[in-house]
């Protein structure tokens, strides 16, 4: 089994990237983030998720809300599921920065929603003020990570898990 996991222990080896820990790093990132743009590690931060249900992606969920946990002024104030449709992640970026105008920091879980929400973020002009770290290494993160749309990437490498599994 390569990448992520199944409901299954019928397999003779399991080649993953540590899930939980990315997404505890994308916590670490965006209170590093809010520390440096507002000088204290406080604010409201949500986070998008591409699947529901998908082993990968619950394991980068729960590692960032486990993550903000050593933060205790980062307040998680929403999830957003995005069907992994870029564009359903940047209308729910913008969604949860309009009902939210306080929130300081994203967390995207994919690079569909790390594209969308960057994408949300550059049209609202947000980059230097807002902190979106996202899962991955698309051109379209990249693209974003380039512009300042996206303050940082959790990133694996999804070749050598490959080329290791075969």
């Amino acid at each position: 089994v390569i990448d992520s996991g199944a409901k299954t222990d019928k397999y003779a080896a399991f080649l993953t990237t540590n899930n939980e820990a990315g997404g505890k790093a994308a916590a670490d990132a965006i209170a590093q983030c809010i520390k440096e743009r507002t000088g204290k590690v406080a604010g409201k931060v949500g986070y998008l998720t591409a699947m529901a249900g998908h082993e990968s992606l619950d394991s980068r969920d729960k590692g960032f809300v486990d993550g903000l946990k050593a933060y205790p002024d980062l307040k998680l104030v929403g999830n957003r599921v995005a069907n992994n449709e870029e564009a359903e992640g940047m209308s729910l970026t913008a969604d949860m920065i309009t009902k939210d105008p306080d929130l300081v920091g994203l967390f995207a879980d994919n690079a569909q929603m790390g594209t969308g929400a960057g994408a949300s973020i550059a049209e609202q002009k947000l980059g230097s003020k807002f902190c979106l770290v996202a899962f991955d290494s698309d051109a379209g993160e990249v693209e974003h990570l380039k512009d300042g749309s996206i303050y940082g990437l959790v990133i694996q490498d999804p070749y050598m898990m490959g080329f290791g599994g075969v």
